[in-house]
C-alpha cells in the first residue's frame, strides 16, 4: 500500500479540528473496547467515528488518512514540556521600575 500523504491545507485544517476534539463526543466500541472521538464532517448532518489511527470517512477510506484521524492524534499527543533547566537559563526580565525609570 502507498503511503499516505498529509497535504499542508490538511494539517491546518487538522490542527484547527484537534482544538476542539476535547468539547467533542467520546464513545468506546462495545464489539472491541476502542475508544473512539465523534468527529463532526463537513456536511452538517454527517458525523464520522474517529481514532487516532483510523476513522470511518470516505476519505479514510481512499487514502488510508484523513483530517478527522489527524485530528484525534494531535489532541492526544501531549504537549512538549519546557525543562526546569530551560527556564532557569532564560534571561530575567526587566521590572517596570528597570523599563520606565522615574524621572525626578
Amino acid at each position: 500500500m502507498a503511503q499516505a500523504i498529509v497535504t499542508p491545507p490538511m494539517q491546518r485544517k487538522a490542527e484547527a479540528l484537534a482544538a476542539l476534539v476535547p468539547l467533542m463526543s467520546k464513545g468506546r466500541s462495545k464489539r472491541t473496547g476502542q475508544h473512539f472521538v465523534i468527529v463532526p464532517g463537513t456536511t452538517p448532518t454527517v458525523a464520522h467515528w474517529a481514532t487516532a489511527t483510523g476513522c470511518t470517512c470516505v476519505g479514510f477510506q481512499r487514502r488510508g488518512v484523513c483530517t478527522h484521524s489527524l485530528a484525534v492524534r494531535i489532541a492526544q499527543t501531549p504537549a512538549q514540556k519546557v525543562s526546569p533547566a530551560a527556564l532557569a537559563t532564560r534571561e530575567r526580565m526587566k521590572s517596570y521600575a528597570e523599563l520606565f525609570p522615574a524621572d525626578d
